[in-house]
């Protein structure tokens, strides 16, 4: 976090060994989603694979997809992402 200047906007990170259940369990999100007292209605899950989509519908969060190839897209909308985004504004879809 300090590497890319984040660790002032992040208030919890929880990496993958950090949680004995691996994902798509919503558990380690759901951790998050406590600590930060937050209502998952209040809350979105980034990811890039269709393990992160079925973890946020597990925890019931919405999700938004990130968009690495043009494959990874559109199997992410068919998988049921309501939008996708790289890191071009232009390529943004919701």
């Amino acid at each position: 976090m300090r590497l890319t200047r984040l660790n002032g906007y992040v208030d919890k990170c929880l990496a993958r060994d950090d949680n004995p259940y691996p994902k798509p369990d919503p558990r380690h999100l759901l951790d998050i989603i406590i600590h930060l007292k937050a209502d998952p209605s209040e809350v979105f899950y980034v990811g890039d694979t269709s393990t992160d989509l079925e973890t946020a519908e597990a925890a019931k969060v919405e999700f938004i997809g990130y968009k690495r190839d043009e494959e990874g897209g559109r199997g992410s909308l068919r998988r049921g992402a309501r939008g996708w985004s790289t890191t071009s504004s232009t390529s943004t879809r919701w």
